[in-house]
């Protein structure tokens, strides 16, 4: 493994987070407005924090970090800990899903409860928030050569406050991509998606196939503001090109075996 590319899984984790805090939440038009095209750090804006502040995705992305380090692999219940410590250390930004399922761990839910009470009590619309995947990454790195267990930690990681499988598949699907990246492979958002469970909830890969057939979607909604998924509501192919054009055409799935 290049161990620059490995380092860049963690700095452009914070760096990424760094950029985008003072528009969280903006529609891209906003920022245009006020920022033109953002690419260096600004201050203020949400949370009115400095320039260069990371927000909860990257404490707890530091958190699986440490906890790897430490432990010398994964270990859930360390990583469930750490949360807590750093929810008590009082955050100035949480999101709700995390925060209601720390908030349980802190009352005695073991790590694999308290995300999964919270997305059983949750309405649709409100159960399956980006929280686990944008603290995942570190993940990738220890396990960049071992897929099955990546797939595993990954997921589980997820359930400790996001237990939708929305959630947990996705925070596979984006370390294997990023497990790909970290050995060369030719096409590793392909080679994931081919990688994972056929039982993968249908509204997630629908988002994911045209991206892995080398579409470029047209908007992005901004976080928190999307329209939730219908459960399937839209086959896994349906929004690429190259797909429809035939079944034998494009980038079709390959088998698993």
């Amino acid at each position: 493994m290049d161990s620059d590319r490995a380092r860049g899984v963690l700095l452009g984790l914070a760096c990424g987070d760094a950029l985008g805090r003072p528009v969280e939440f903006k529609s891209a038009s906003a920022i245009t407005a006020e920022h033109g095209r953002l690419d260096e750090m600004v201050g203020h804006g949400t949370w009115n924090q400095p320039a260069g502040t990371v927000t909860d995705d990257t404490d707890q992305a530091r958190c699986i970090a440490q906890s790897l380090i430490e432990r010398r692999g994964f270990d859930p219940v360390d990583i469930a800990d750490r949360f807590v410590a750093w929810y008590d250390s009082e955050p100035f930004d949480i999101g709700r899903m995390t925060a209601k399922a720390i908030n349980r761990l802190k009352h005695g839910d073991a790590w694999d409860e308290a995300g999964r009470h919270v997305w059983e009590n949750s309405p649709e619309g409100e159960n399956a928030g980006n929280g686990s995947v944008m603290r995942c990454a570190p993940l990738a790195i220890p396990y960049a050569n071992d897929a099955d267990r990546l797939i595993e930690t990954s997921q589980q990681s997820s359930e400790i406050t996001h237990a939708d499988p929305r959630c947990t598949y996705g925070c596979a699907v984006l370390n294997l991509t990023i497990a790909g990246i970290l050995n060369g492979t030719a096409s590793p958002l392909r080679n994931a998606l081919d990688r994972v469970d056929p039982d993968a909830p249908n509204e997630l890969m629908a988002a994911l196939e045209p991206l892995a057939c080398g579409e470029t979607p047209g908007s992005l909604d901004t976080s928190g503001l999307r329209r939730p998924f219908a459960a399937n509501s839209t086959p896994r192919r349906a929004l690429c090109r190259e797909c429809r054009r035939s079944d034998r055409d494009g980038c079709e799935p390959r088998r698993r075996h």
